[in-house]
């Protein structure tokens, strides 16, 4: 079930709730929380949208929401889970002509299968995507960086805090004239786990 309230132009209220239940006694892992959520918020935030030019604006967005960028290969709520991912936080959606830009700070939210879902304050995402045209190329790109601040995790027997950062780019679009689509992407990461 979901709402979405436009009070003005320049205000918006959204809400959708969710029940996942998994039924099927066979399904491999149908009781854990990719698959099971007995009631709660997917997603809930306002909007307030600042105009500054006609082709320039800010829509300021806070409260949980699916975080969905460029072709979802490293931020996306995860379509193919029972239990899409969301994050509570806010972003600084800026339209400035053909250009978006959006800023973004969350923390993950994580799923109780009972009980409302909170945010992890040991998980942060962060980051800033922009998209625009190519104009020498057909087609658009994607700008990014991302970083995570997660507390806590374990990779290869080394533990402790992980922070990550990803610098990438990807271009998309059609081929003129045909029914071909094309899309490459490449991003470089460096960080630090433990010490």
């Amino acid at each position: 079930l979901n709402t979405d309230l436009h009070i003005t132009p320049y205000l918006r209220l959204y809400a959708e709730g969710r029940s996942s239940l998994s039924v099927d006694r066979d399904l491999t892992g149908r009781n854990s929380t990719s698959y099971y959520d007995q009631a709660d918020l997917m997603n809930g935030f306002a909007d307030i949208m600042i105009p500054f030019t006609k082709e320039a604006k800010v829509t300021l967005r806070g409260g949980r929401q699916e975080l969905i960028f460029g072709s979802q290969r490293l931020v996306g709520p995860g379509d193919y889970l029972q239990n899409p991912r969301a994050f509570d936080g806010g972003q600084a959606i800026a339209q400035l002509g053909d250009w978006t830009a959006t800023p973004f700070f969350s923390e993950a939210v994580s799923i109780d299968k009972y009980k409302f879902n909170r945010p992890s304050h040991r998980h942060k995402l962060f980051g800033i995507f922009s998209t625009g045209p190519a104009y020498i190329l057909p087609g658009n790109v994607d700008l990014y960086y991302l970083g995570v601040d997660n507390k806590g995790v374990a990779f290869n027997g080394t533990s402790g805090r992980e922070e990550r950062h990803t610098l990438g780019a990807r271009l998309w679009g059609k081929l003129p004239d045909t029914n071909f689509d094309f899309e490459l992407e490449g991003a470089g990461q460096f960080g630090r786990v433990g010490s």
